[in-house]
């Protein structure tokens, strides 16, 4: 089964923290930076799961996860995560799988993906 992790998030500190601790674990990691370069590319390479910031350059993270949602073809598991207030309830709102908060640990991450990929850990 492939493990691969669209990640959108535009602050490149946190997203190299997290990509590279992913990446320590075996998974398979994309970077964008901006929500609409982050929605074609999940619409165009279907990742196994999206990690997306909830605030991003261009649309924002509950946009792309709703229209990730309302893509034909092979569901996409998309985990939002924010460090704003009422984060949890923007991403329900959206049709995100899971909420994080920020700052994002790479082991709670990979927990969620492997719950919502029924990955073995």
């Amino acid at each position: 089964m492939s493990r691969r992790v669209l990640l959108i998030e535009d602050d490149l500190l946190s997203a190299t923290v997290l990509a590279d601790g992913l990446r320590e674990r075996g998974w398979e990691v994309e970077h964008v930076a901006t929500g609409t370069e982050g929605l074609a590319h999940a619409l165009k390479s279907r990742p196994d799961a999206v990690i997306t910031d909830l605030a991003l350059p261009g649309i924002d993270g509950a946009t792309v996860t709703s229209a990730i949602r309302l893509a034909p073809g092979r569901r996409i598991p998309v985990i939002l995560v924010s460090a704003r207030e009422g984060g949890e309830e923007v991403a329900r709102q959206a049709g995100a799988d899971r909420f994080i908060a920020k700052p994002v640990r790479a082991e709670a991450a990979e927990a969620a993906l492997t719950a919502l990929l029924d990955v073995p850990s």
